[in-house]
């Protein structure tokens, strides 16, 4: 994966904030549509049928609008379309124009009927499968008069977006967590130390290394210290998979075997 010049770290700790309820897909959107100049954002599951089109986020367009999509110009979208006629790969992230031309884009019902009035111009976005068969978008469609992406920006959306299909799939693999997980038998079963299990509950508590120090009030370094024994302890590579293996602990011995 091509890494793009700069990152925005505030962008992506949002991203991985989501499975633990410390951020939500507005915020991911709205960062998004901020960095990339969009004047909109869609985040879309379409099912099998024309009419199963499902709202994870909308931003910078109001609810009714959503309703006229979803009604009747979902089935129309030419980006759906290329989406299911493989124009666009699972795991893509492109723009309009590098998938088909403008004039023809122009010339159809869901342009004039839809994209034109709600004054949008140029946009790109990301699509992926889930593991029902459900197709993912991402849309961050620019305002009228912006111009149209560059490869510099599409390597940027690609990297983030790379980074939103792990977060569905980390939210996936955790499902729902109202009873919430038992730490204690968590860290006695990788034999965490108390200053471990403090900071294992300090992350799920704040969502970031940084944030869990503050409140903590221990320092980075010596956090960061911490989480390095924690992961070797429970053989989990990220600070991601550590919360899949606290939240799903019947993966653990499985996971541990591969």
């Amino acid at each position: 994966m091509s890494v793009p010049e700069r990152i925005d770290l505030d962008l992506l700790e949002r991203i991985y904030d989501i499975p633990l309820q410390a951020s939500d897909w507005d915020d991911v959107l709205l960062s998004l549509r901020a960095r990339m100049r969009a004047d909109a954002g869609t985040f879309l599951v379409y099912g099998e049928a024309p009419g199963d089109v499902r709202k994870v986020c909308l931003s910078g367009r109001d609810d009714a609008s959503w309703r006229e999509y979803a009604a009747h110009f979902a089935a129309i979208d030419p980006f759906r379309a290329a989406m299911r006629t493989g124009a666009i790969r699972p795991g893509a992230v492109t723009s309009d124009t590098r998938v088909f031309s403008r004039t023809a884009f122009e010339s159809g019902e869901f342009y004039n009927d839809f994209w034109r009035r709600q004054c949008l111009g140029y946009s790109a976005g990301g699509h992926a499968q889930d593991a029902d068969g459900n197709w993912i978008q991402l849309g961050l469609p620019r305002g009228l008069g912006v111009p149209d992406y560059t490869e510099r920006e599409l390597v940027e959306l690609r990297f983030y977006f790379l980074h939103i299909v792990r977060v569905l799939e980390l939210e996936r693999a955790v499902g729902p967590r109202d009873a919430g997980p038992d730490l204690d038998v968590f860290a006695a079963r990788h034999g965490l130390t108390p200053a471990e299990l403090k900071l294992v509950e300090a992350l799920l508590q704040a969502g970031s290394l940084p944030r869990a120090a503050r409140l903590l009030g221990r320092s980075h370094n010596t956090l960061r210290a911490h989480l390095r024994s924690i992961l070797g302890k429970t053989a989990a590579h990220s600070q991601v998979e550590l919360i899949k293996r606290i939240y799903r602990p019947s993966n653990i011995a499985s996971d541990s075997r591969r």
